[in-house]
């Protein structure tokens, strides 16, 4: 259970008299507002798959919620990742009555520290479903206080997967890599072996986007244990990249960027640059993220090349027989409940909607209007979804996206869905190479000196790898730089969690 202290500044002092006064004359005439809905605002992140569209509030999803829960709902919707927007509303005292942020992080501890969220236990009686989800998540409480629905992310479930391409392989007379031995001499055949047949030397084995992270299943196959912390004999808990594992990973790592395996412009990779590399030809491997993009991409592989084939499955092996592509997610999404709304009471009947009773109306819509039948017989009705902003294909409306749920969590695919049976299977080929973590949330000091230890990491790992340094002795200043940028606190602190 984790403790804050608490530190209220003057504005918001200043904003709490201002709510104290709302909340008493809401209180005065709110009741059921003498028949009138109760205005309820969400203030959230959209999501890429599922974007708000001009309109999405008048229609006929937002006109059942607000007849089955007696509101009036408004929802301000910032493109998919953009947190600082809302931390921005917040901190300017732009109060709606729910809001959603990531979490652990340092914004929603200020918010608790200084009451911007109501604690959740007070009103349980409203939601029992997000109150037996919250306790399932007790490492989220504060003394005791739920402030927030925590949506887990990437825990249990990934879609995260090693792809290749096909007609590379075949092109090239090699099959699947089952061990680095296999992925060496494919690397070798893709860049020396014309796999495109363009009769250039043009193409390379593999690309990604952030330094470290998709070299996982390297690190993994020389048996790297947790990819959080790792713990020696002794008991002593250190930092992941102090395991054996990563220097033998790192050497091998850096012997393919010597040998021209890797695209040389990752760095400036987004996922979309790093995407169009594989379509185009420029690289025939990398990580992505499957489940429901297993049909888009490969329908954007075969408009570019109509004979690209895109293959997924487990990573190679190392030496030993070990294969792991990283650890589960510790983040989470968390939506609660803020001192500006005048109806909490109503606010959490929303929150308990979203999370429990709303699910079927945010996915399949209304009955006879969006759908009909039900299970593996259900027909999309297709013009009348798009009228109420419904994503195509079968899948949701933008308000089941993000917040509380996503589709690979809950495993939601569209009956629809084309590839269904692969991109099923694509979790669990993701899934199934994950490793555990030692410790299974983030410690607070994590949350605060995270970005600066993260940042002393990168900047050795890239010049390690490129040869701007040496590895022996650029490791040593990583692990030195590491703990004196805030990493003896981290680790300090996850010694604690871990003895306990």
């Amino acid at each position: 259970m984790r403790k804050l202290k608490r530190s209220v500044t003057l504005a918001v002092v200043l904003f709490f008299g201002i709510a104290a006064v709302a909340l008493a004359s809401g209180d005065q005439d709110s009741g059921s507002e003498g028949g009138k809905p109760v205005p309820i605002r969400f203030l959230t992140n959209g999501d890429s798959g599922a974007p708000w569209v001009t309109g999405a509030q008048d229609d006929r999803i937002f006109q059942e919620i607000n007849d089955t829960l007696g509101i009036e709902l408004k929802v301000d919707a910032y493109k998919q990742s953009q947190w600082e927007k809302v931390n921005v509303a917040i901190a300017s005292g732009d109060m709606p009555d729910v809001v959603t942020n990531t979490f652990p992080s340092p914004a929603v501890y200020q918010w608790i520290r200084d009451g911007v969220l109501v604690p959740l236990n007070d009103y349980w009686q409203y939601m029992p479903t997000v109150k037996e989800k919250c306790e399932s998540e007790s490492w989220t409480a504060f003394d005791g206080k739920y402030y927030g629905y925590p949506f887990v992310t990437g825990k249990g479930t990934t879609n995260w997967s090693f792809i290749i391409r096909g007609d590379w392989l075949e092109a090239v007379g090699m099959e699947w890599p089952e061990t680095l031995d296999d992925f060496w001499k494919l690397g070798e055949a893709f860049i020396e072996d014309d796999p495109d047949g363009n009769g250039k030397a043009d193409t390379y084995a593999y690309t990604l986007t952030k330094p470290g992270v998709d070299f996982g299943f390297i690190f993994g196959a020389y048996g790297l244990p947790h990819f959080d912390y790792n713990v020696t004999a002794g008991g002593k808990v250190v930092a992941w990249f102090e395991h054996p594992a990563w220097m033998e990973g790192m050497k091998y790592v850096i012997a393919m960027w010597e040998a021209g395996f890797i695209e040389p412009e990752f760095m400036l990779n987004d996922r979309q640059m790093k995407e169009d590399k594989f379509y185009n030809g420029k690289v025939g491997m990398t990580y992505n993220a499957l489940f429901r993009h297993v049909n888009r991409m490969r329908v954007s592989l075969n408009k570019v090349n109509p004979d690209g084939e895109m293959l997924f499955g487990d990573p190679p092996a190392g030496p030993g027989g070990d294969r792991a592509s990283g650890g589960w997610g510790k983040n989470a999404l968390y939506t609660g409940i803020t001192v500006g709304s005048k109806r909490p009471d109503k606010a959490a009947q929303f929150l308990q909607f979203l999370v429990d009773e709303g699910r079927d109306l945010l996915t399949l819509g209304i009955e006879g209007i969006h759908y009909t039948g039900s299970g593996d017989s259900i027909k999309y009705i297709d013009e009348e979804r798009a009228k109420d902003n419904f994503s195509g294909g079968g899948w949701a409306h933008p308000l089941a996206w993000g917040h509380v749920w996503w589709p690979l969590q809950a495993m939601f695919l569209p009956v629809t869905e084309p590839n269904r049976e692969d991109a099923l299977y694509s979790v669990e080929v993701a899934s199934r190479n994950r490793v555990g973590n030692l410790i299974e949330y983030v410690p607070d000091s994590q949350v605060e000196l995270g970005a600066q230890v993260d940042d002393v990491y990168n900047e050795y790992f890239l010049n390690m790898l490129m040869g701007r340094i040496d590895l022996e002795s650029g490791y040593k200043e990583m692990v030195e730089r590491w703990y004196a940028n805030g990493g003896d606190k981290i680790i300090a602190e996850a010694q604690e969690l871990y003895d306990k």
